[in-house]
């Protein structure tokens, strides 16, 4: 919601369609940023069983989520863009 954007007399808060350079390429770009660090940790880590099942566990949370979230936008916006994918680039 947009903070303090309350319709006078209402309950209601107004939503946006989120814009921004990595907005127009996916619903969630901050999902895609934080699966990209558990990446990285795990590759620093050298691949230890903790980080895989960390990173198989996040990425899995992060791709559910941003399902959900990018299916909500599409029902809730007339105008959502329509090229714009959930959370990978021109793909998902």
């Amino acid at each position: 919601p947009i903070s303090g954007a309350e319709h006078a007399g209402s309950d209601r808060l107004l939503y946006a369609v989120p814009g921004g350079p990595l907005f127009s390429l996916v619903s969630c770009p901050h999902y895609l940023g934080e699966i990209i660090i558990y990446v990285g940790l795990a590759l620093v880590n050298q691949g230890s069983l903790n980080n895989q099942l960390m990173l198989v566990w996040v990425t899995a949370n992060l791709v559910l989520a941003a399902g959900a979230t990018h299916e909500w936008y599409v029902k809730s916006f007339e105008d959502y863009p329509k090229r714009r994918k959930a959370l990978i680039p021109f793909i998902y």
